[in-house]
């Protein structure tokens, strides 16, 4: 298993051809909706991110180009828990149907407003990119999850035990999945405990296409993340 430290530069080698415009798009936003600062607005998650160059998440960048590099056969590709859609918007912009789905309000009016600027830039983006203000699972016209990738990258400020039991349900019926096993729970497993709930998705009849990221880190108690990508066997 890699370090984080290890791991930098095979992050900054993730690219994807429209990354750089998308990144500096979701930075342009991070400014606009953060007006007093770390605490204001969407927040100091995103709002750290202006200490830097780079608009997206590290997973993120992984993520778009294992899926630029091997499309998936779906129709959408949908985000639970989108943040501000950086990685959907990012797909959409390198020609996916995607739909990001998110509860927080704040980050909500930051989505849409990145959603515009962004169909300023692409053409028939809007078509492609959806926003939907809401909680996972839900119903969402023109998703079908046979024909849909679903990707779960953090459910750790789940408040309650009960909704995340219903978010982990939910994600079952997909035709594939991504998802961060080391943040999918509330209190973030030791590498230890990820087997167990890789076994989740292996028992509900998925099959491991591959590992998109995999690594340790000290500063997080020496927890880390590992993004798997599955698909119904």
């Amino acid at each position: 298993m890699k370090s984080l430290t290890e791991l930098l530069a095979e992050w900054d080698k993730a690219r994807t051809p429209q990354m750089a415009k998308v990144s500096a798009e979701v930075l342009e936003a991070i400014r606009r909706h953060t007006p007093d600062g770390a605490q204001s607005g969407i927040g100091n998650y995103y709002f750290v991110r202006l200490g830097g160059t780079e608009g997206l998440p590290h997973y993120a960048r992984l993520i778009a180009k294992a899926l630029v590099d091997n499309p998936p056969d779906v129709d959408v590709i949908l985000e639970a828990g989108a943040g501000l859609a950086e990685l959907p918007f990012l797909l959409s912009a390198e020609g996916f149907s995607t739909c990001a789905i998110e509860r927080n309000p704040y980050c909500f009016k930051a989505i849409e407003d990145l959603r515009g600027k962004l169909s300023a830039i692409y053409p028939d983006f809007a078509d492609r990119a959806r926003a939907y203000f809401g909680v996972f699972p839900c119903d969402i016209e023109g998703v079908d999850p046979a024909r849909t990738m679903l990707i779960s990258t953090c459910l750790m400020f789940t408040s309650t035990q009960e909704q995340e039991d219903r978010h982990i349900e939910g994600m079952m019926g997909y035709h594939s999945i991504i998802v961060d096993v080391a943040r999918l729970v509330r209190f973030r497993p030791h590498p230890k405990d990820w087997p167990a709930i890789e076994r989740l998705f292996l028992d509900a009849g998925y099959r491991e296409v591959r590992v998109i990221q995999e690594y340790t880190s000290a500063r997080l108690g020496d927890g880390g993340g590992k993004v798997i990508w599955y698909e119904k066997a």
